[in-house]
């Protein structure tokens, strides 16, 4: 609950309840308390007599309270509130308040698409018609409803597969985060087919466009066109101005859109396109307090990028070290696993700024700190790109043995999981040449070698998405022009 929620439930609480009920303040003061919910530490706490019954009565009061609170703060808990209203007032034979209400029902929830709700609303007015005896009416409602409700079951089926399409996408990419083979991609196409051929300009529900103009997105970013990406976030973040009575009731979406256009308007450097998506996702106050959470970290990975992307390494460091709320909500989202992506955008960051830097042991320590989390392998990409880096780093510390290790390591987990491409195999080649010899001159001929390599992998269409976290080029550009002073 968030702070607001629990001094509403004070109040609500210390007005409506009995004496013998006010104990159970008491009990949601101990559990309020707590960061994680302990049952033996409350009941060490208070009277355990009977807990479990108190318990449950307090659950049902907070609920009591929670509705309350929330009454009337979007269309679905508006729409309830009609339909209540509209039984009572049919109850009481106040026909034509009754009949108002019902009308004000169908209006809210034809401009939110509740197309579910409407149906129900199909219902109400069978019943006020029955209750008037207006039989003609009722013939006409009838014939009417025959015809609106097959085309609603069609509308709310329509949502129903491009959701189940969207689940079956985020699925199948659940553990890679670029595509990087022919065979990949297909995966891609099937797992999005549906959304990917679909004409989403002409659909007629609000929320299947932005879901598909949003799916479309992610598939353009995974495949590594970035481009085609931004335009169909963009056309999302439209689809919101168009119609702005969505923007409160899918917050979390057209949020979700701003940060992801303002993140490839970044890397395709655009400005103008990040500067108005970043402005823009600034305004936006969540109505939720895990909206809010989300809405900080997205501003805070932008600005982090930025920085990054401009090449102000210092400054980037020295913002993500100065702002413990986004640590909590780091541990906070990689616990539930949500923004992977953007947390990864933080590590690889902060890595590229500290390797630039020349700061190698920082760059390791946050590099140790990721690869010995639980979730490390959750993106298998992110997840070998990583320990390139970790070989990298060593490789700068003179950790020779540890790069031998880890590259016979690296190169039977990268076989096992098939996902040893031609990115893989150069640089493979090349930490094990490095490792044999210590010539200056050598070393650097091998890496100016390799970067043209990587260059001419940047031309194809897959390989170019190994390097997307991370600008290995500007790296070596920074390494060599050191090494020559």
């Amino acid at each position: 609950m968030t702070q607001s929620e629990k001094r509403y439930f004070k109040l609500h609480a210390s007005r409506l309840y009995k004496k013998k009920e006010l104990p159970l303040i008491e009990l949601f003061d101990i559990i309020a308390q707590q960061s994680s919910y302990n049952e033996e530490l409350v009941k060490s706490s208070f009277d355990s007599d009977f807990f479990a019954q108190k318990k449950k009565v307090l659950y049902d009061k907070v609920l009591d309270s929670l509705k309350s609170f929330h009454k009337g703060s979007n269309a679905h808990s508006q729409l309830d509130d009609f339909l209540a209203t509209f039984r009572i007032l049919l109850s009481k034979s106040v026909y034509k308040q009754a009949h108002k209400t019902l009308k004000q029902a169908r209006k809210l929830a034809e401009k939110y698409e509740l197309f579910t709700e409407l149906i129900r609303i199909n219902q109400a007015e069978t019943e006020f018609y029955v209750a008037t005896a207006n039989t003609a009416t009722l013939q006409t409602h009838i014939v009417k409803m025959r015809k609106e409700i097959p085309r609603l079951v069609q509308l709310l089926d329509d949502r129903q597969i491009i959701e189940n399409t969207y689940v079956n996408f985020v699925k199948v990419n659940s553990e890679r985060e670029f595509v990087r083979s022919k065979l990949e991609l297909k995966s891609l196409e099937a797992s999005a087919n549906q959304i990917i051929h679909l004409d989403a300009d002409k659909v007629e529900s609000f929320h299947v466009k932005i879901l598909a103009y949003y799916t479309k997105g992610v598939f353009y970013y995974l495949s590594g066109d970035l481009v085609e990406g931004v335009k169909w976030f963009e056309k999302q973040i439209a689809a919101f101005e168009k119609q702005p009575q969505f923007s409160s009731e899918l917050q979390f979406e057209l949020a979700r859109a701003l940060a992801n256009c303002a993140l490839l308007s970044l890397r395709t450097e655009d400005p103008s396109s990040f500067d108005k998506c970043f402005s823009q996702l600034m305004n936006i106050s969540g109505k939720t307090r895990r909206l809010n959470n989300q809405l900080n970290y997205w501003r805070y990975v932008l600005k982090f990028s930025y920085m990054v992307k401009k090449g102000s390494y210092n400054e980037a460091i020295m913002f993500s070290k100065t702002s413990p709320l986004i640590d909590k909500l780091e541990i906070e989202f990689e616990t539930e696993n949500v923004l992977v992506t953007e947390r990864y955008l933080m590590l690889f960051g902060k890595v590229q700024a500290y390797m630039i830097l020349g700061q190698n042991k920082d760059a390791l320590q946050v590099i140790n700190a990721f690869l010995n989390s639980p979730s490390s392998d959750d993106k298998q990409d992110a997840f070998i790109f990583i320990r390139f880096l970790f070989l990298f780093v060593h490789l700068e510390l003179d950790n020779t043995d540890i790069v031998e290790n880890g590259l016979r390591s690296l190169e039977r987990y990268l076989k096992q999981k098939g996902r040893l491409f031609e990115f893989e195999e150069h640089t493979l080649k090349l930490l094990s040449g490095l490792c044999e010899t210590n010539e200056k001159r050598l070393a650097a001929d091998s890496l100016r070698k390799y970067q043209r390599t990587l260059l001419d992998l940047k031309k194809d269409s897959f390989e170019r998405n190994a390097t997307i976290n991370f600008d290995l080029v500007q790296w070596l550009e920074y390494k060599l022009s050191d090494d020559t002073k």
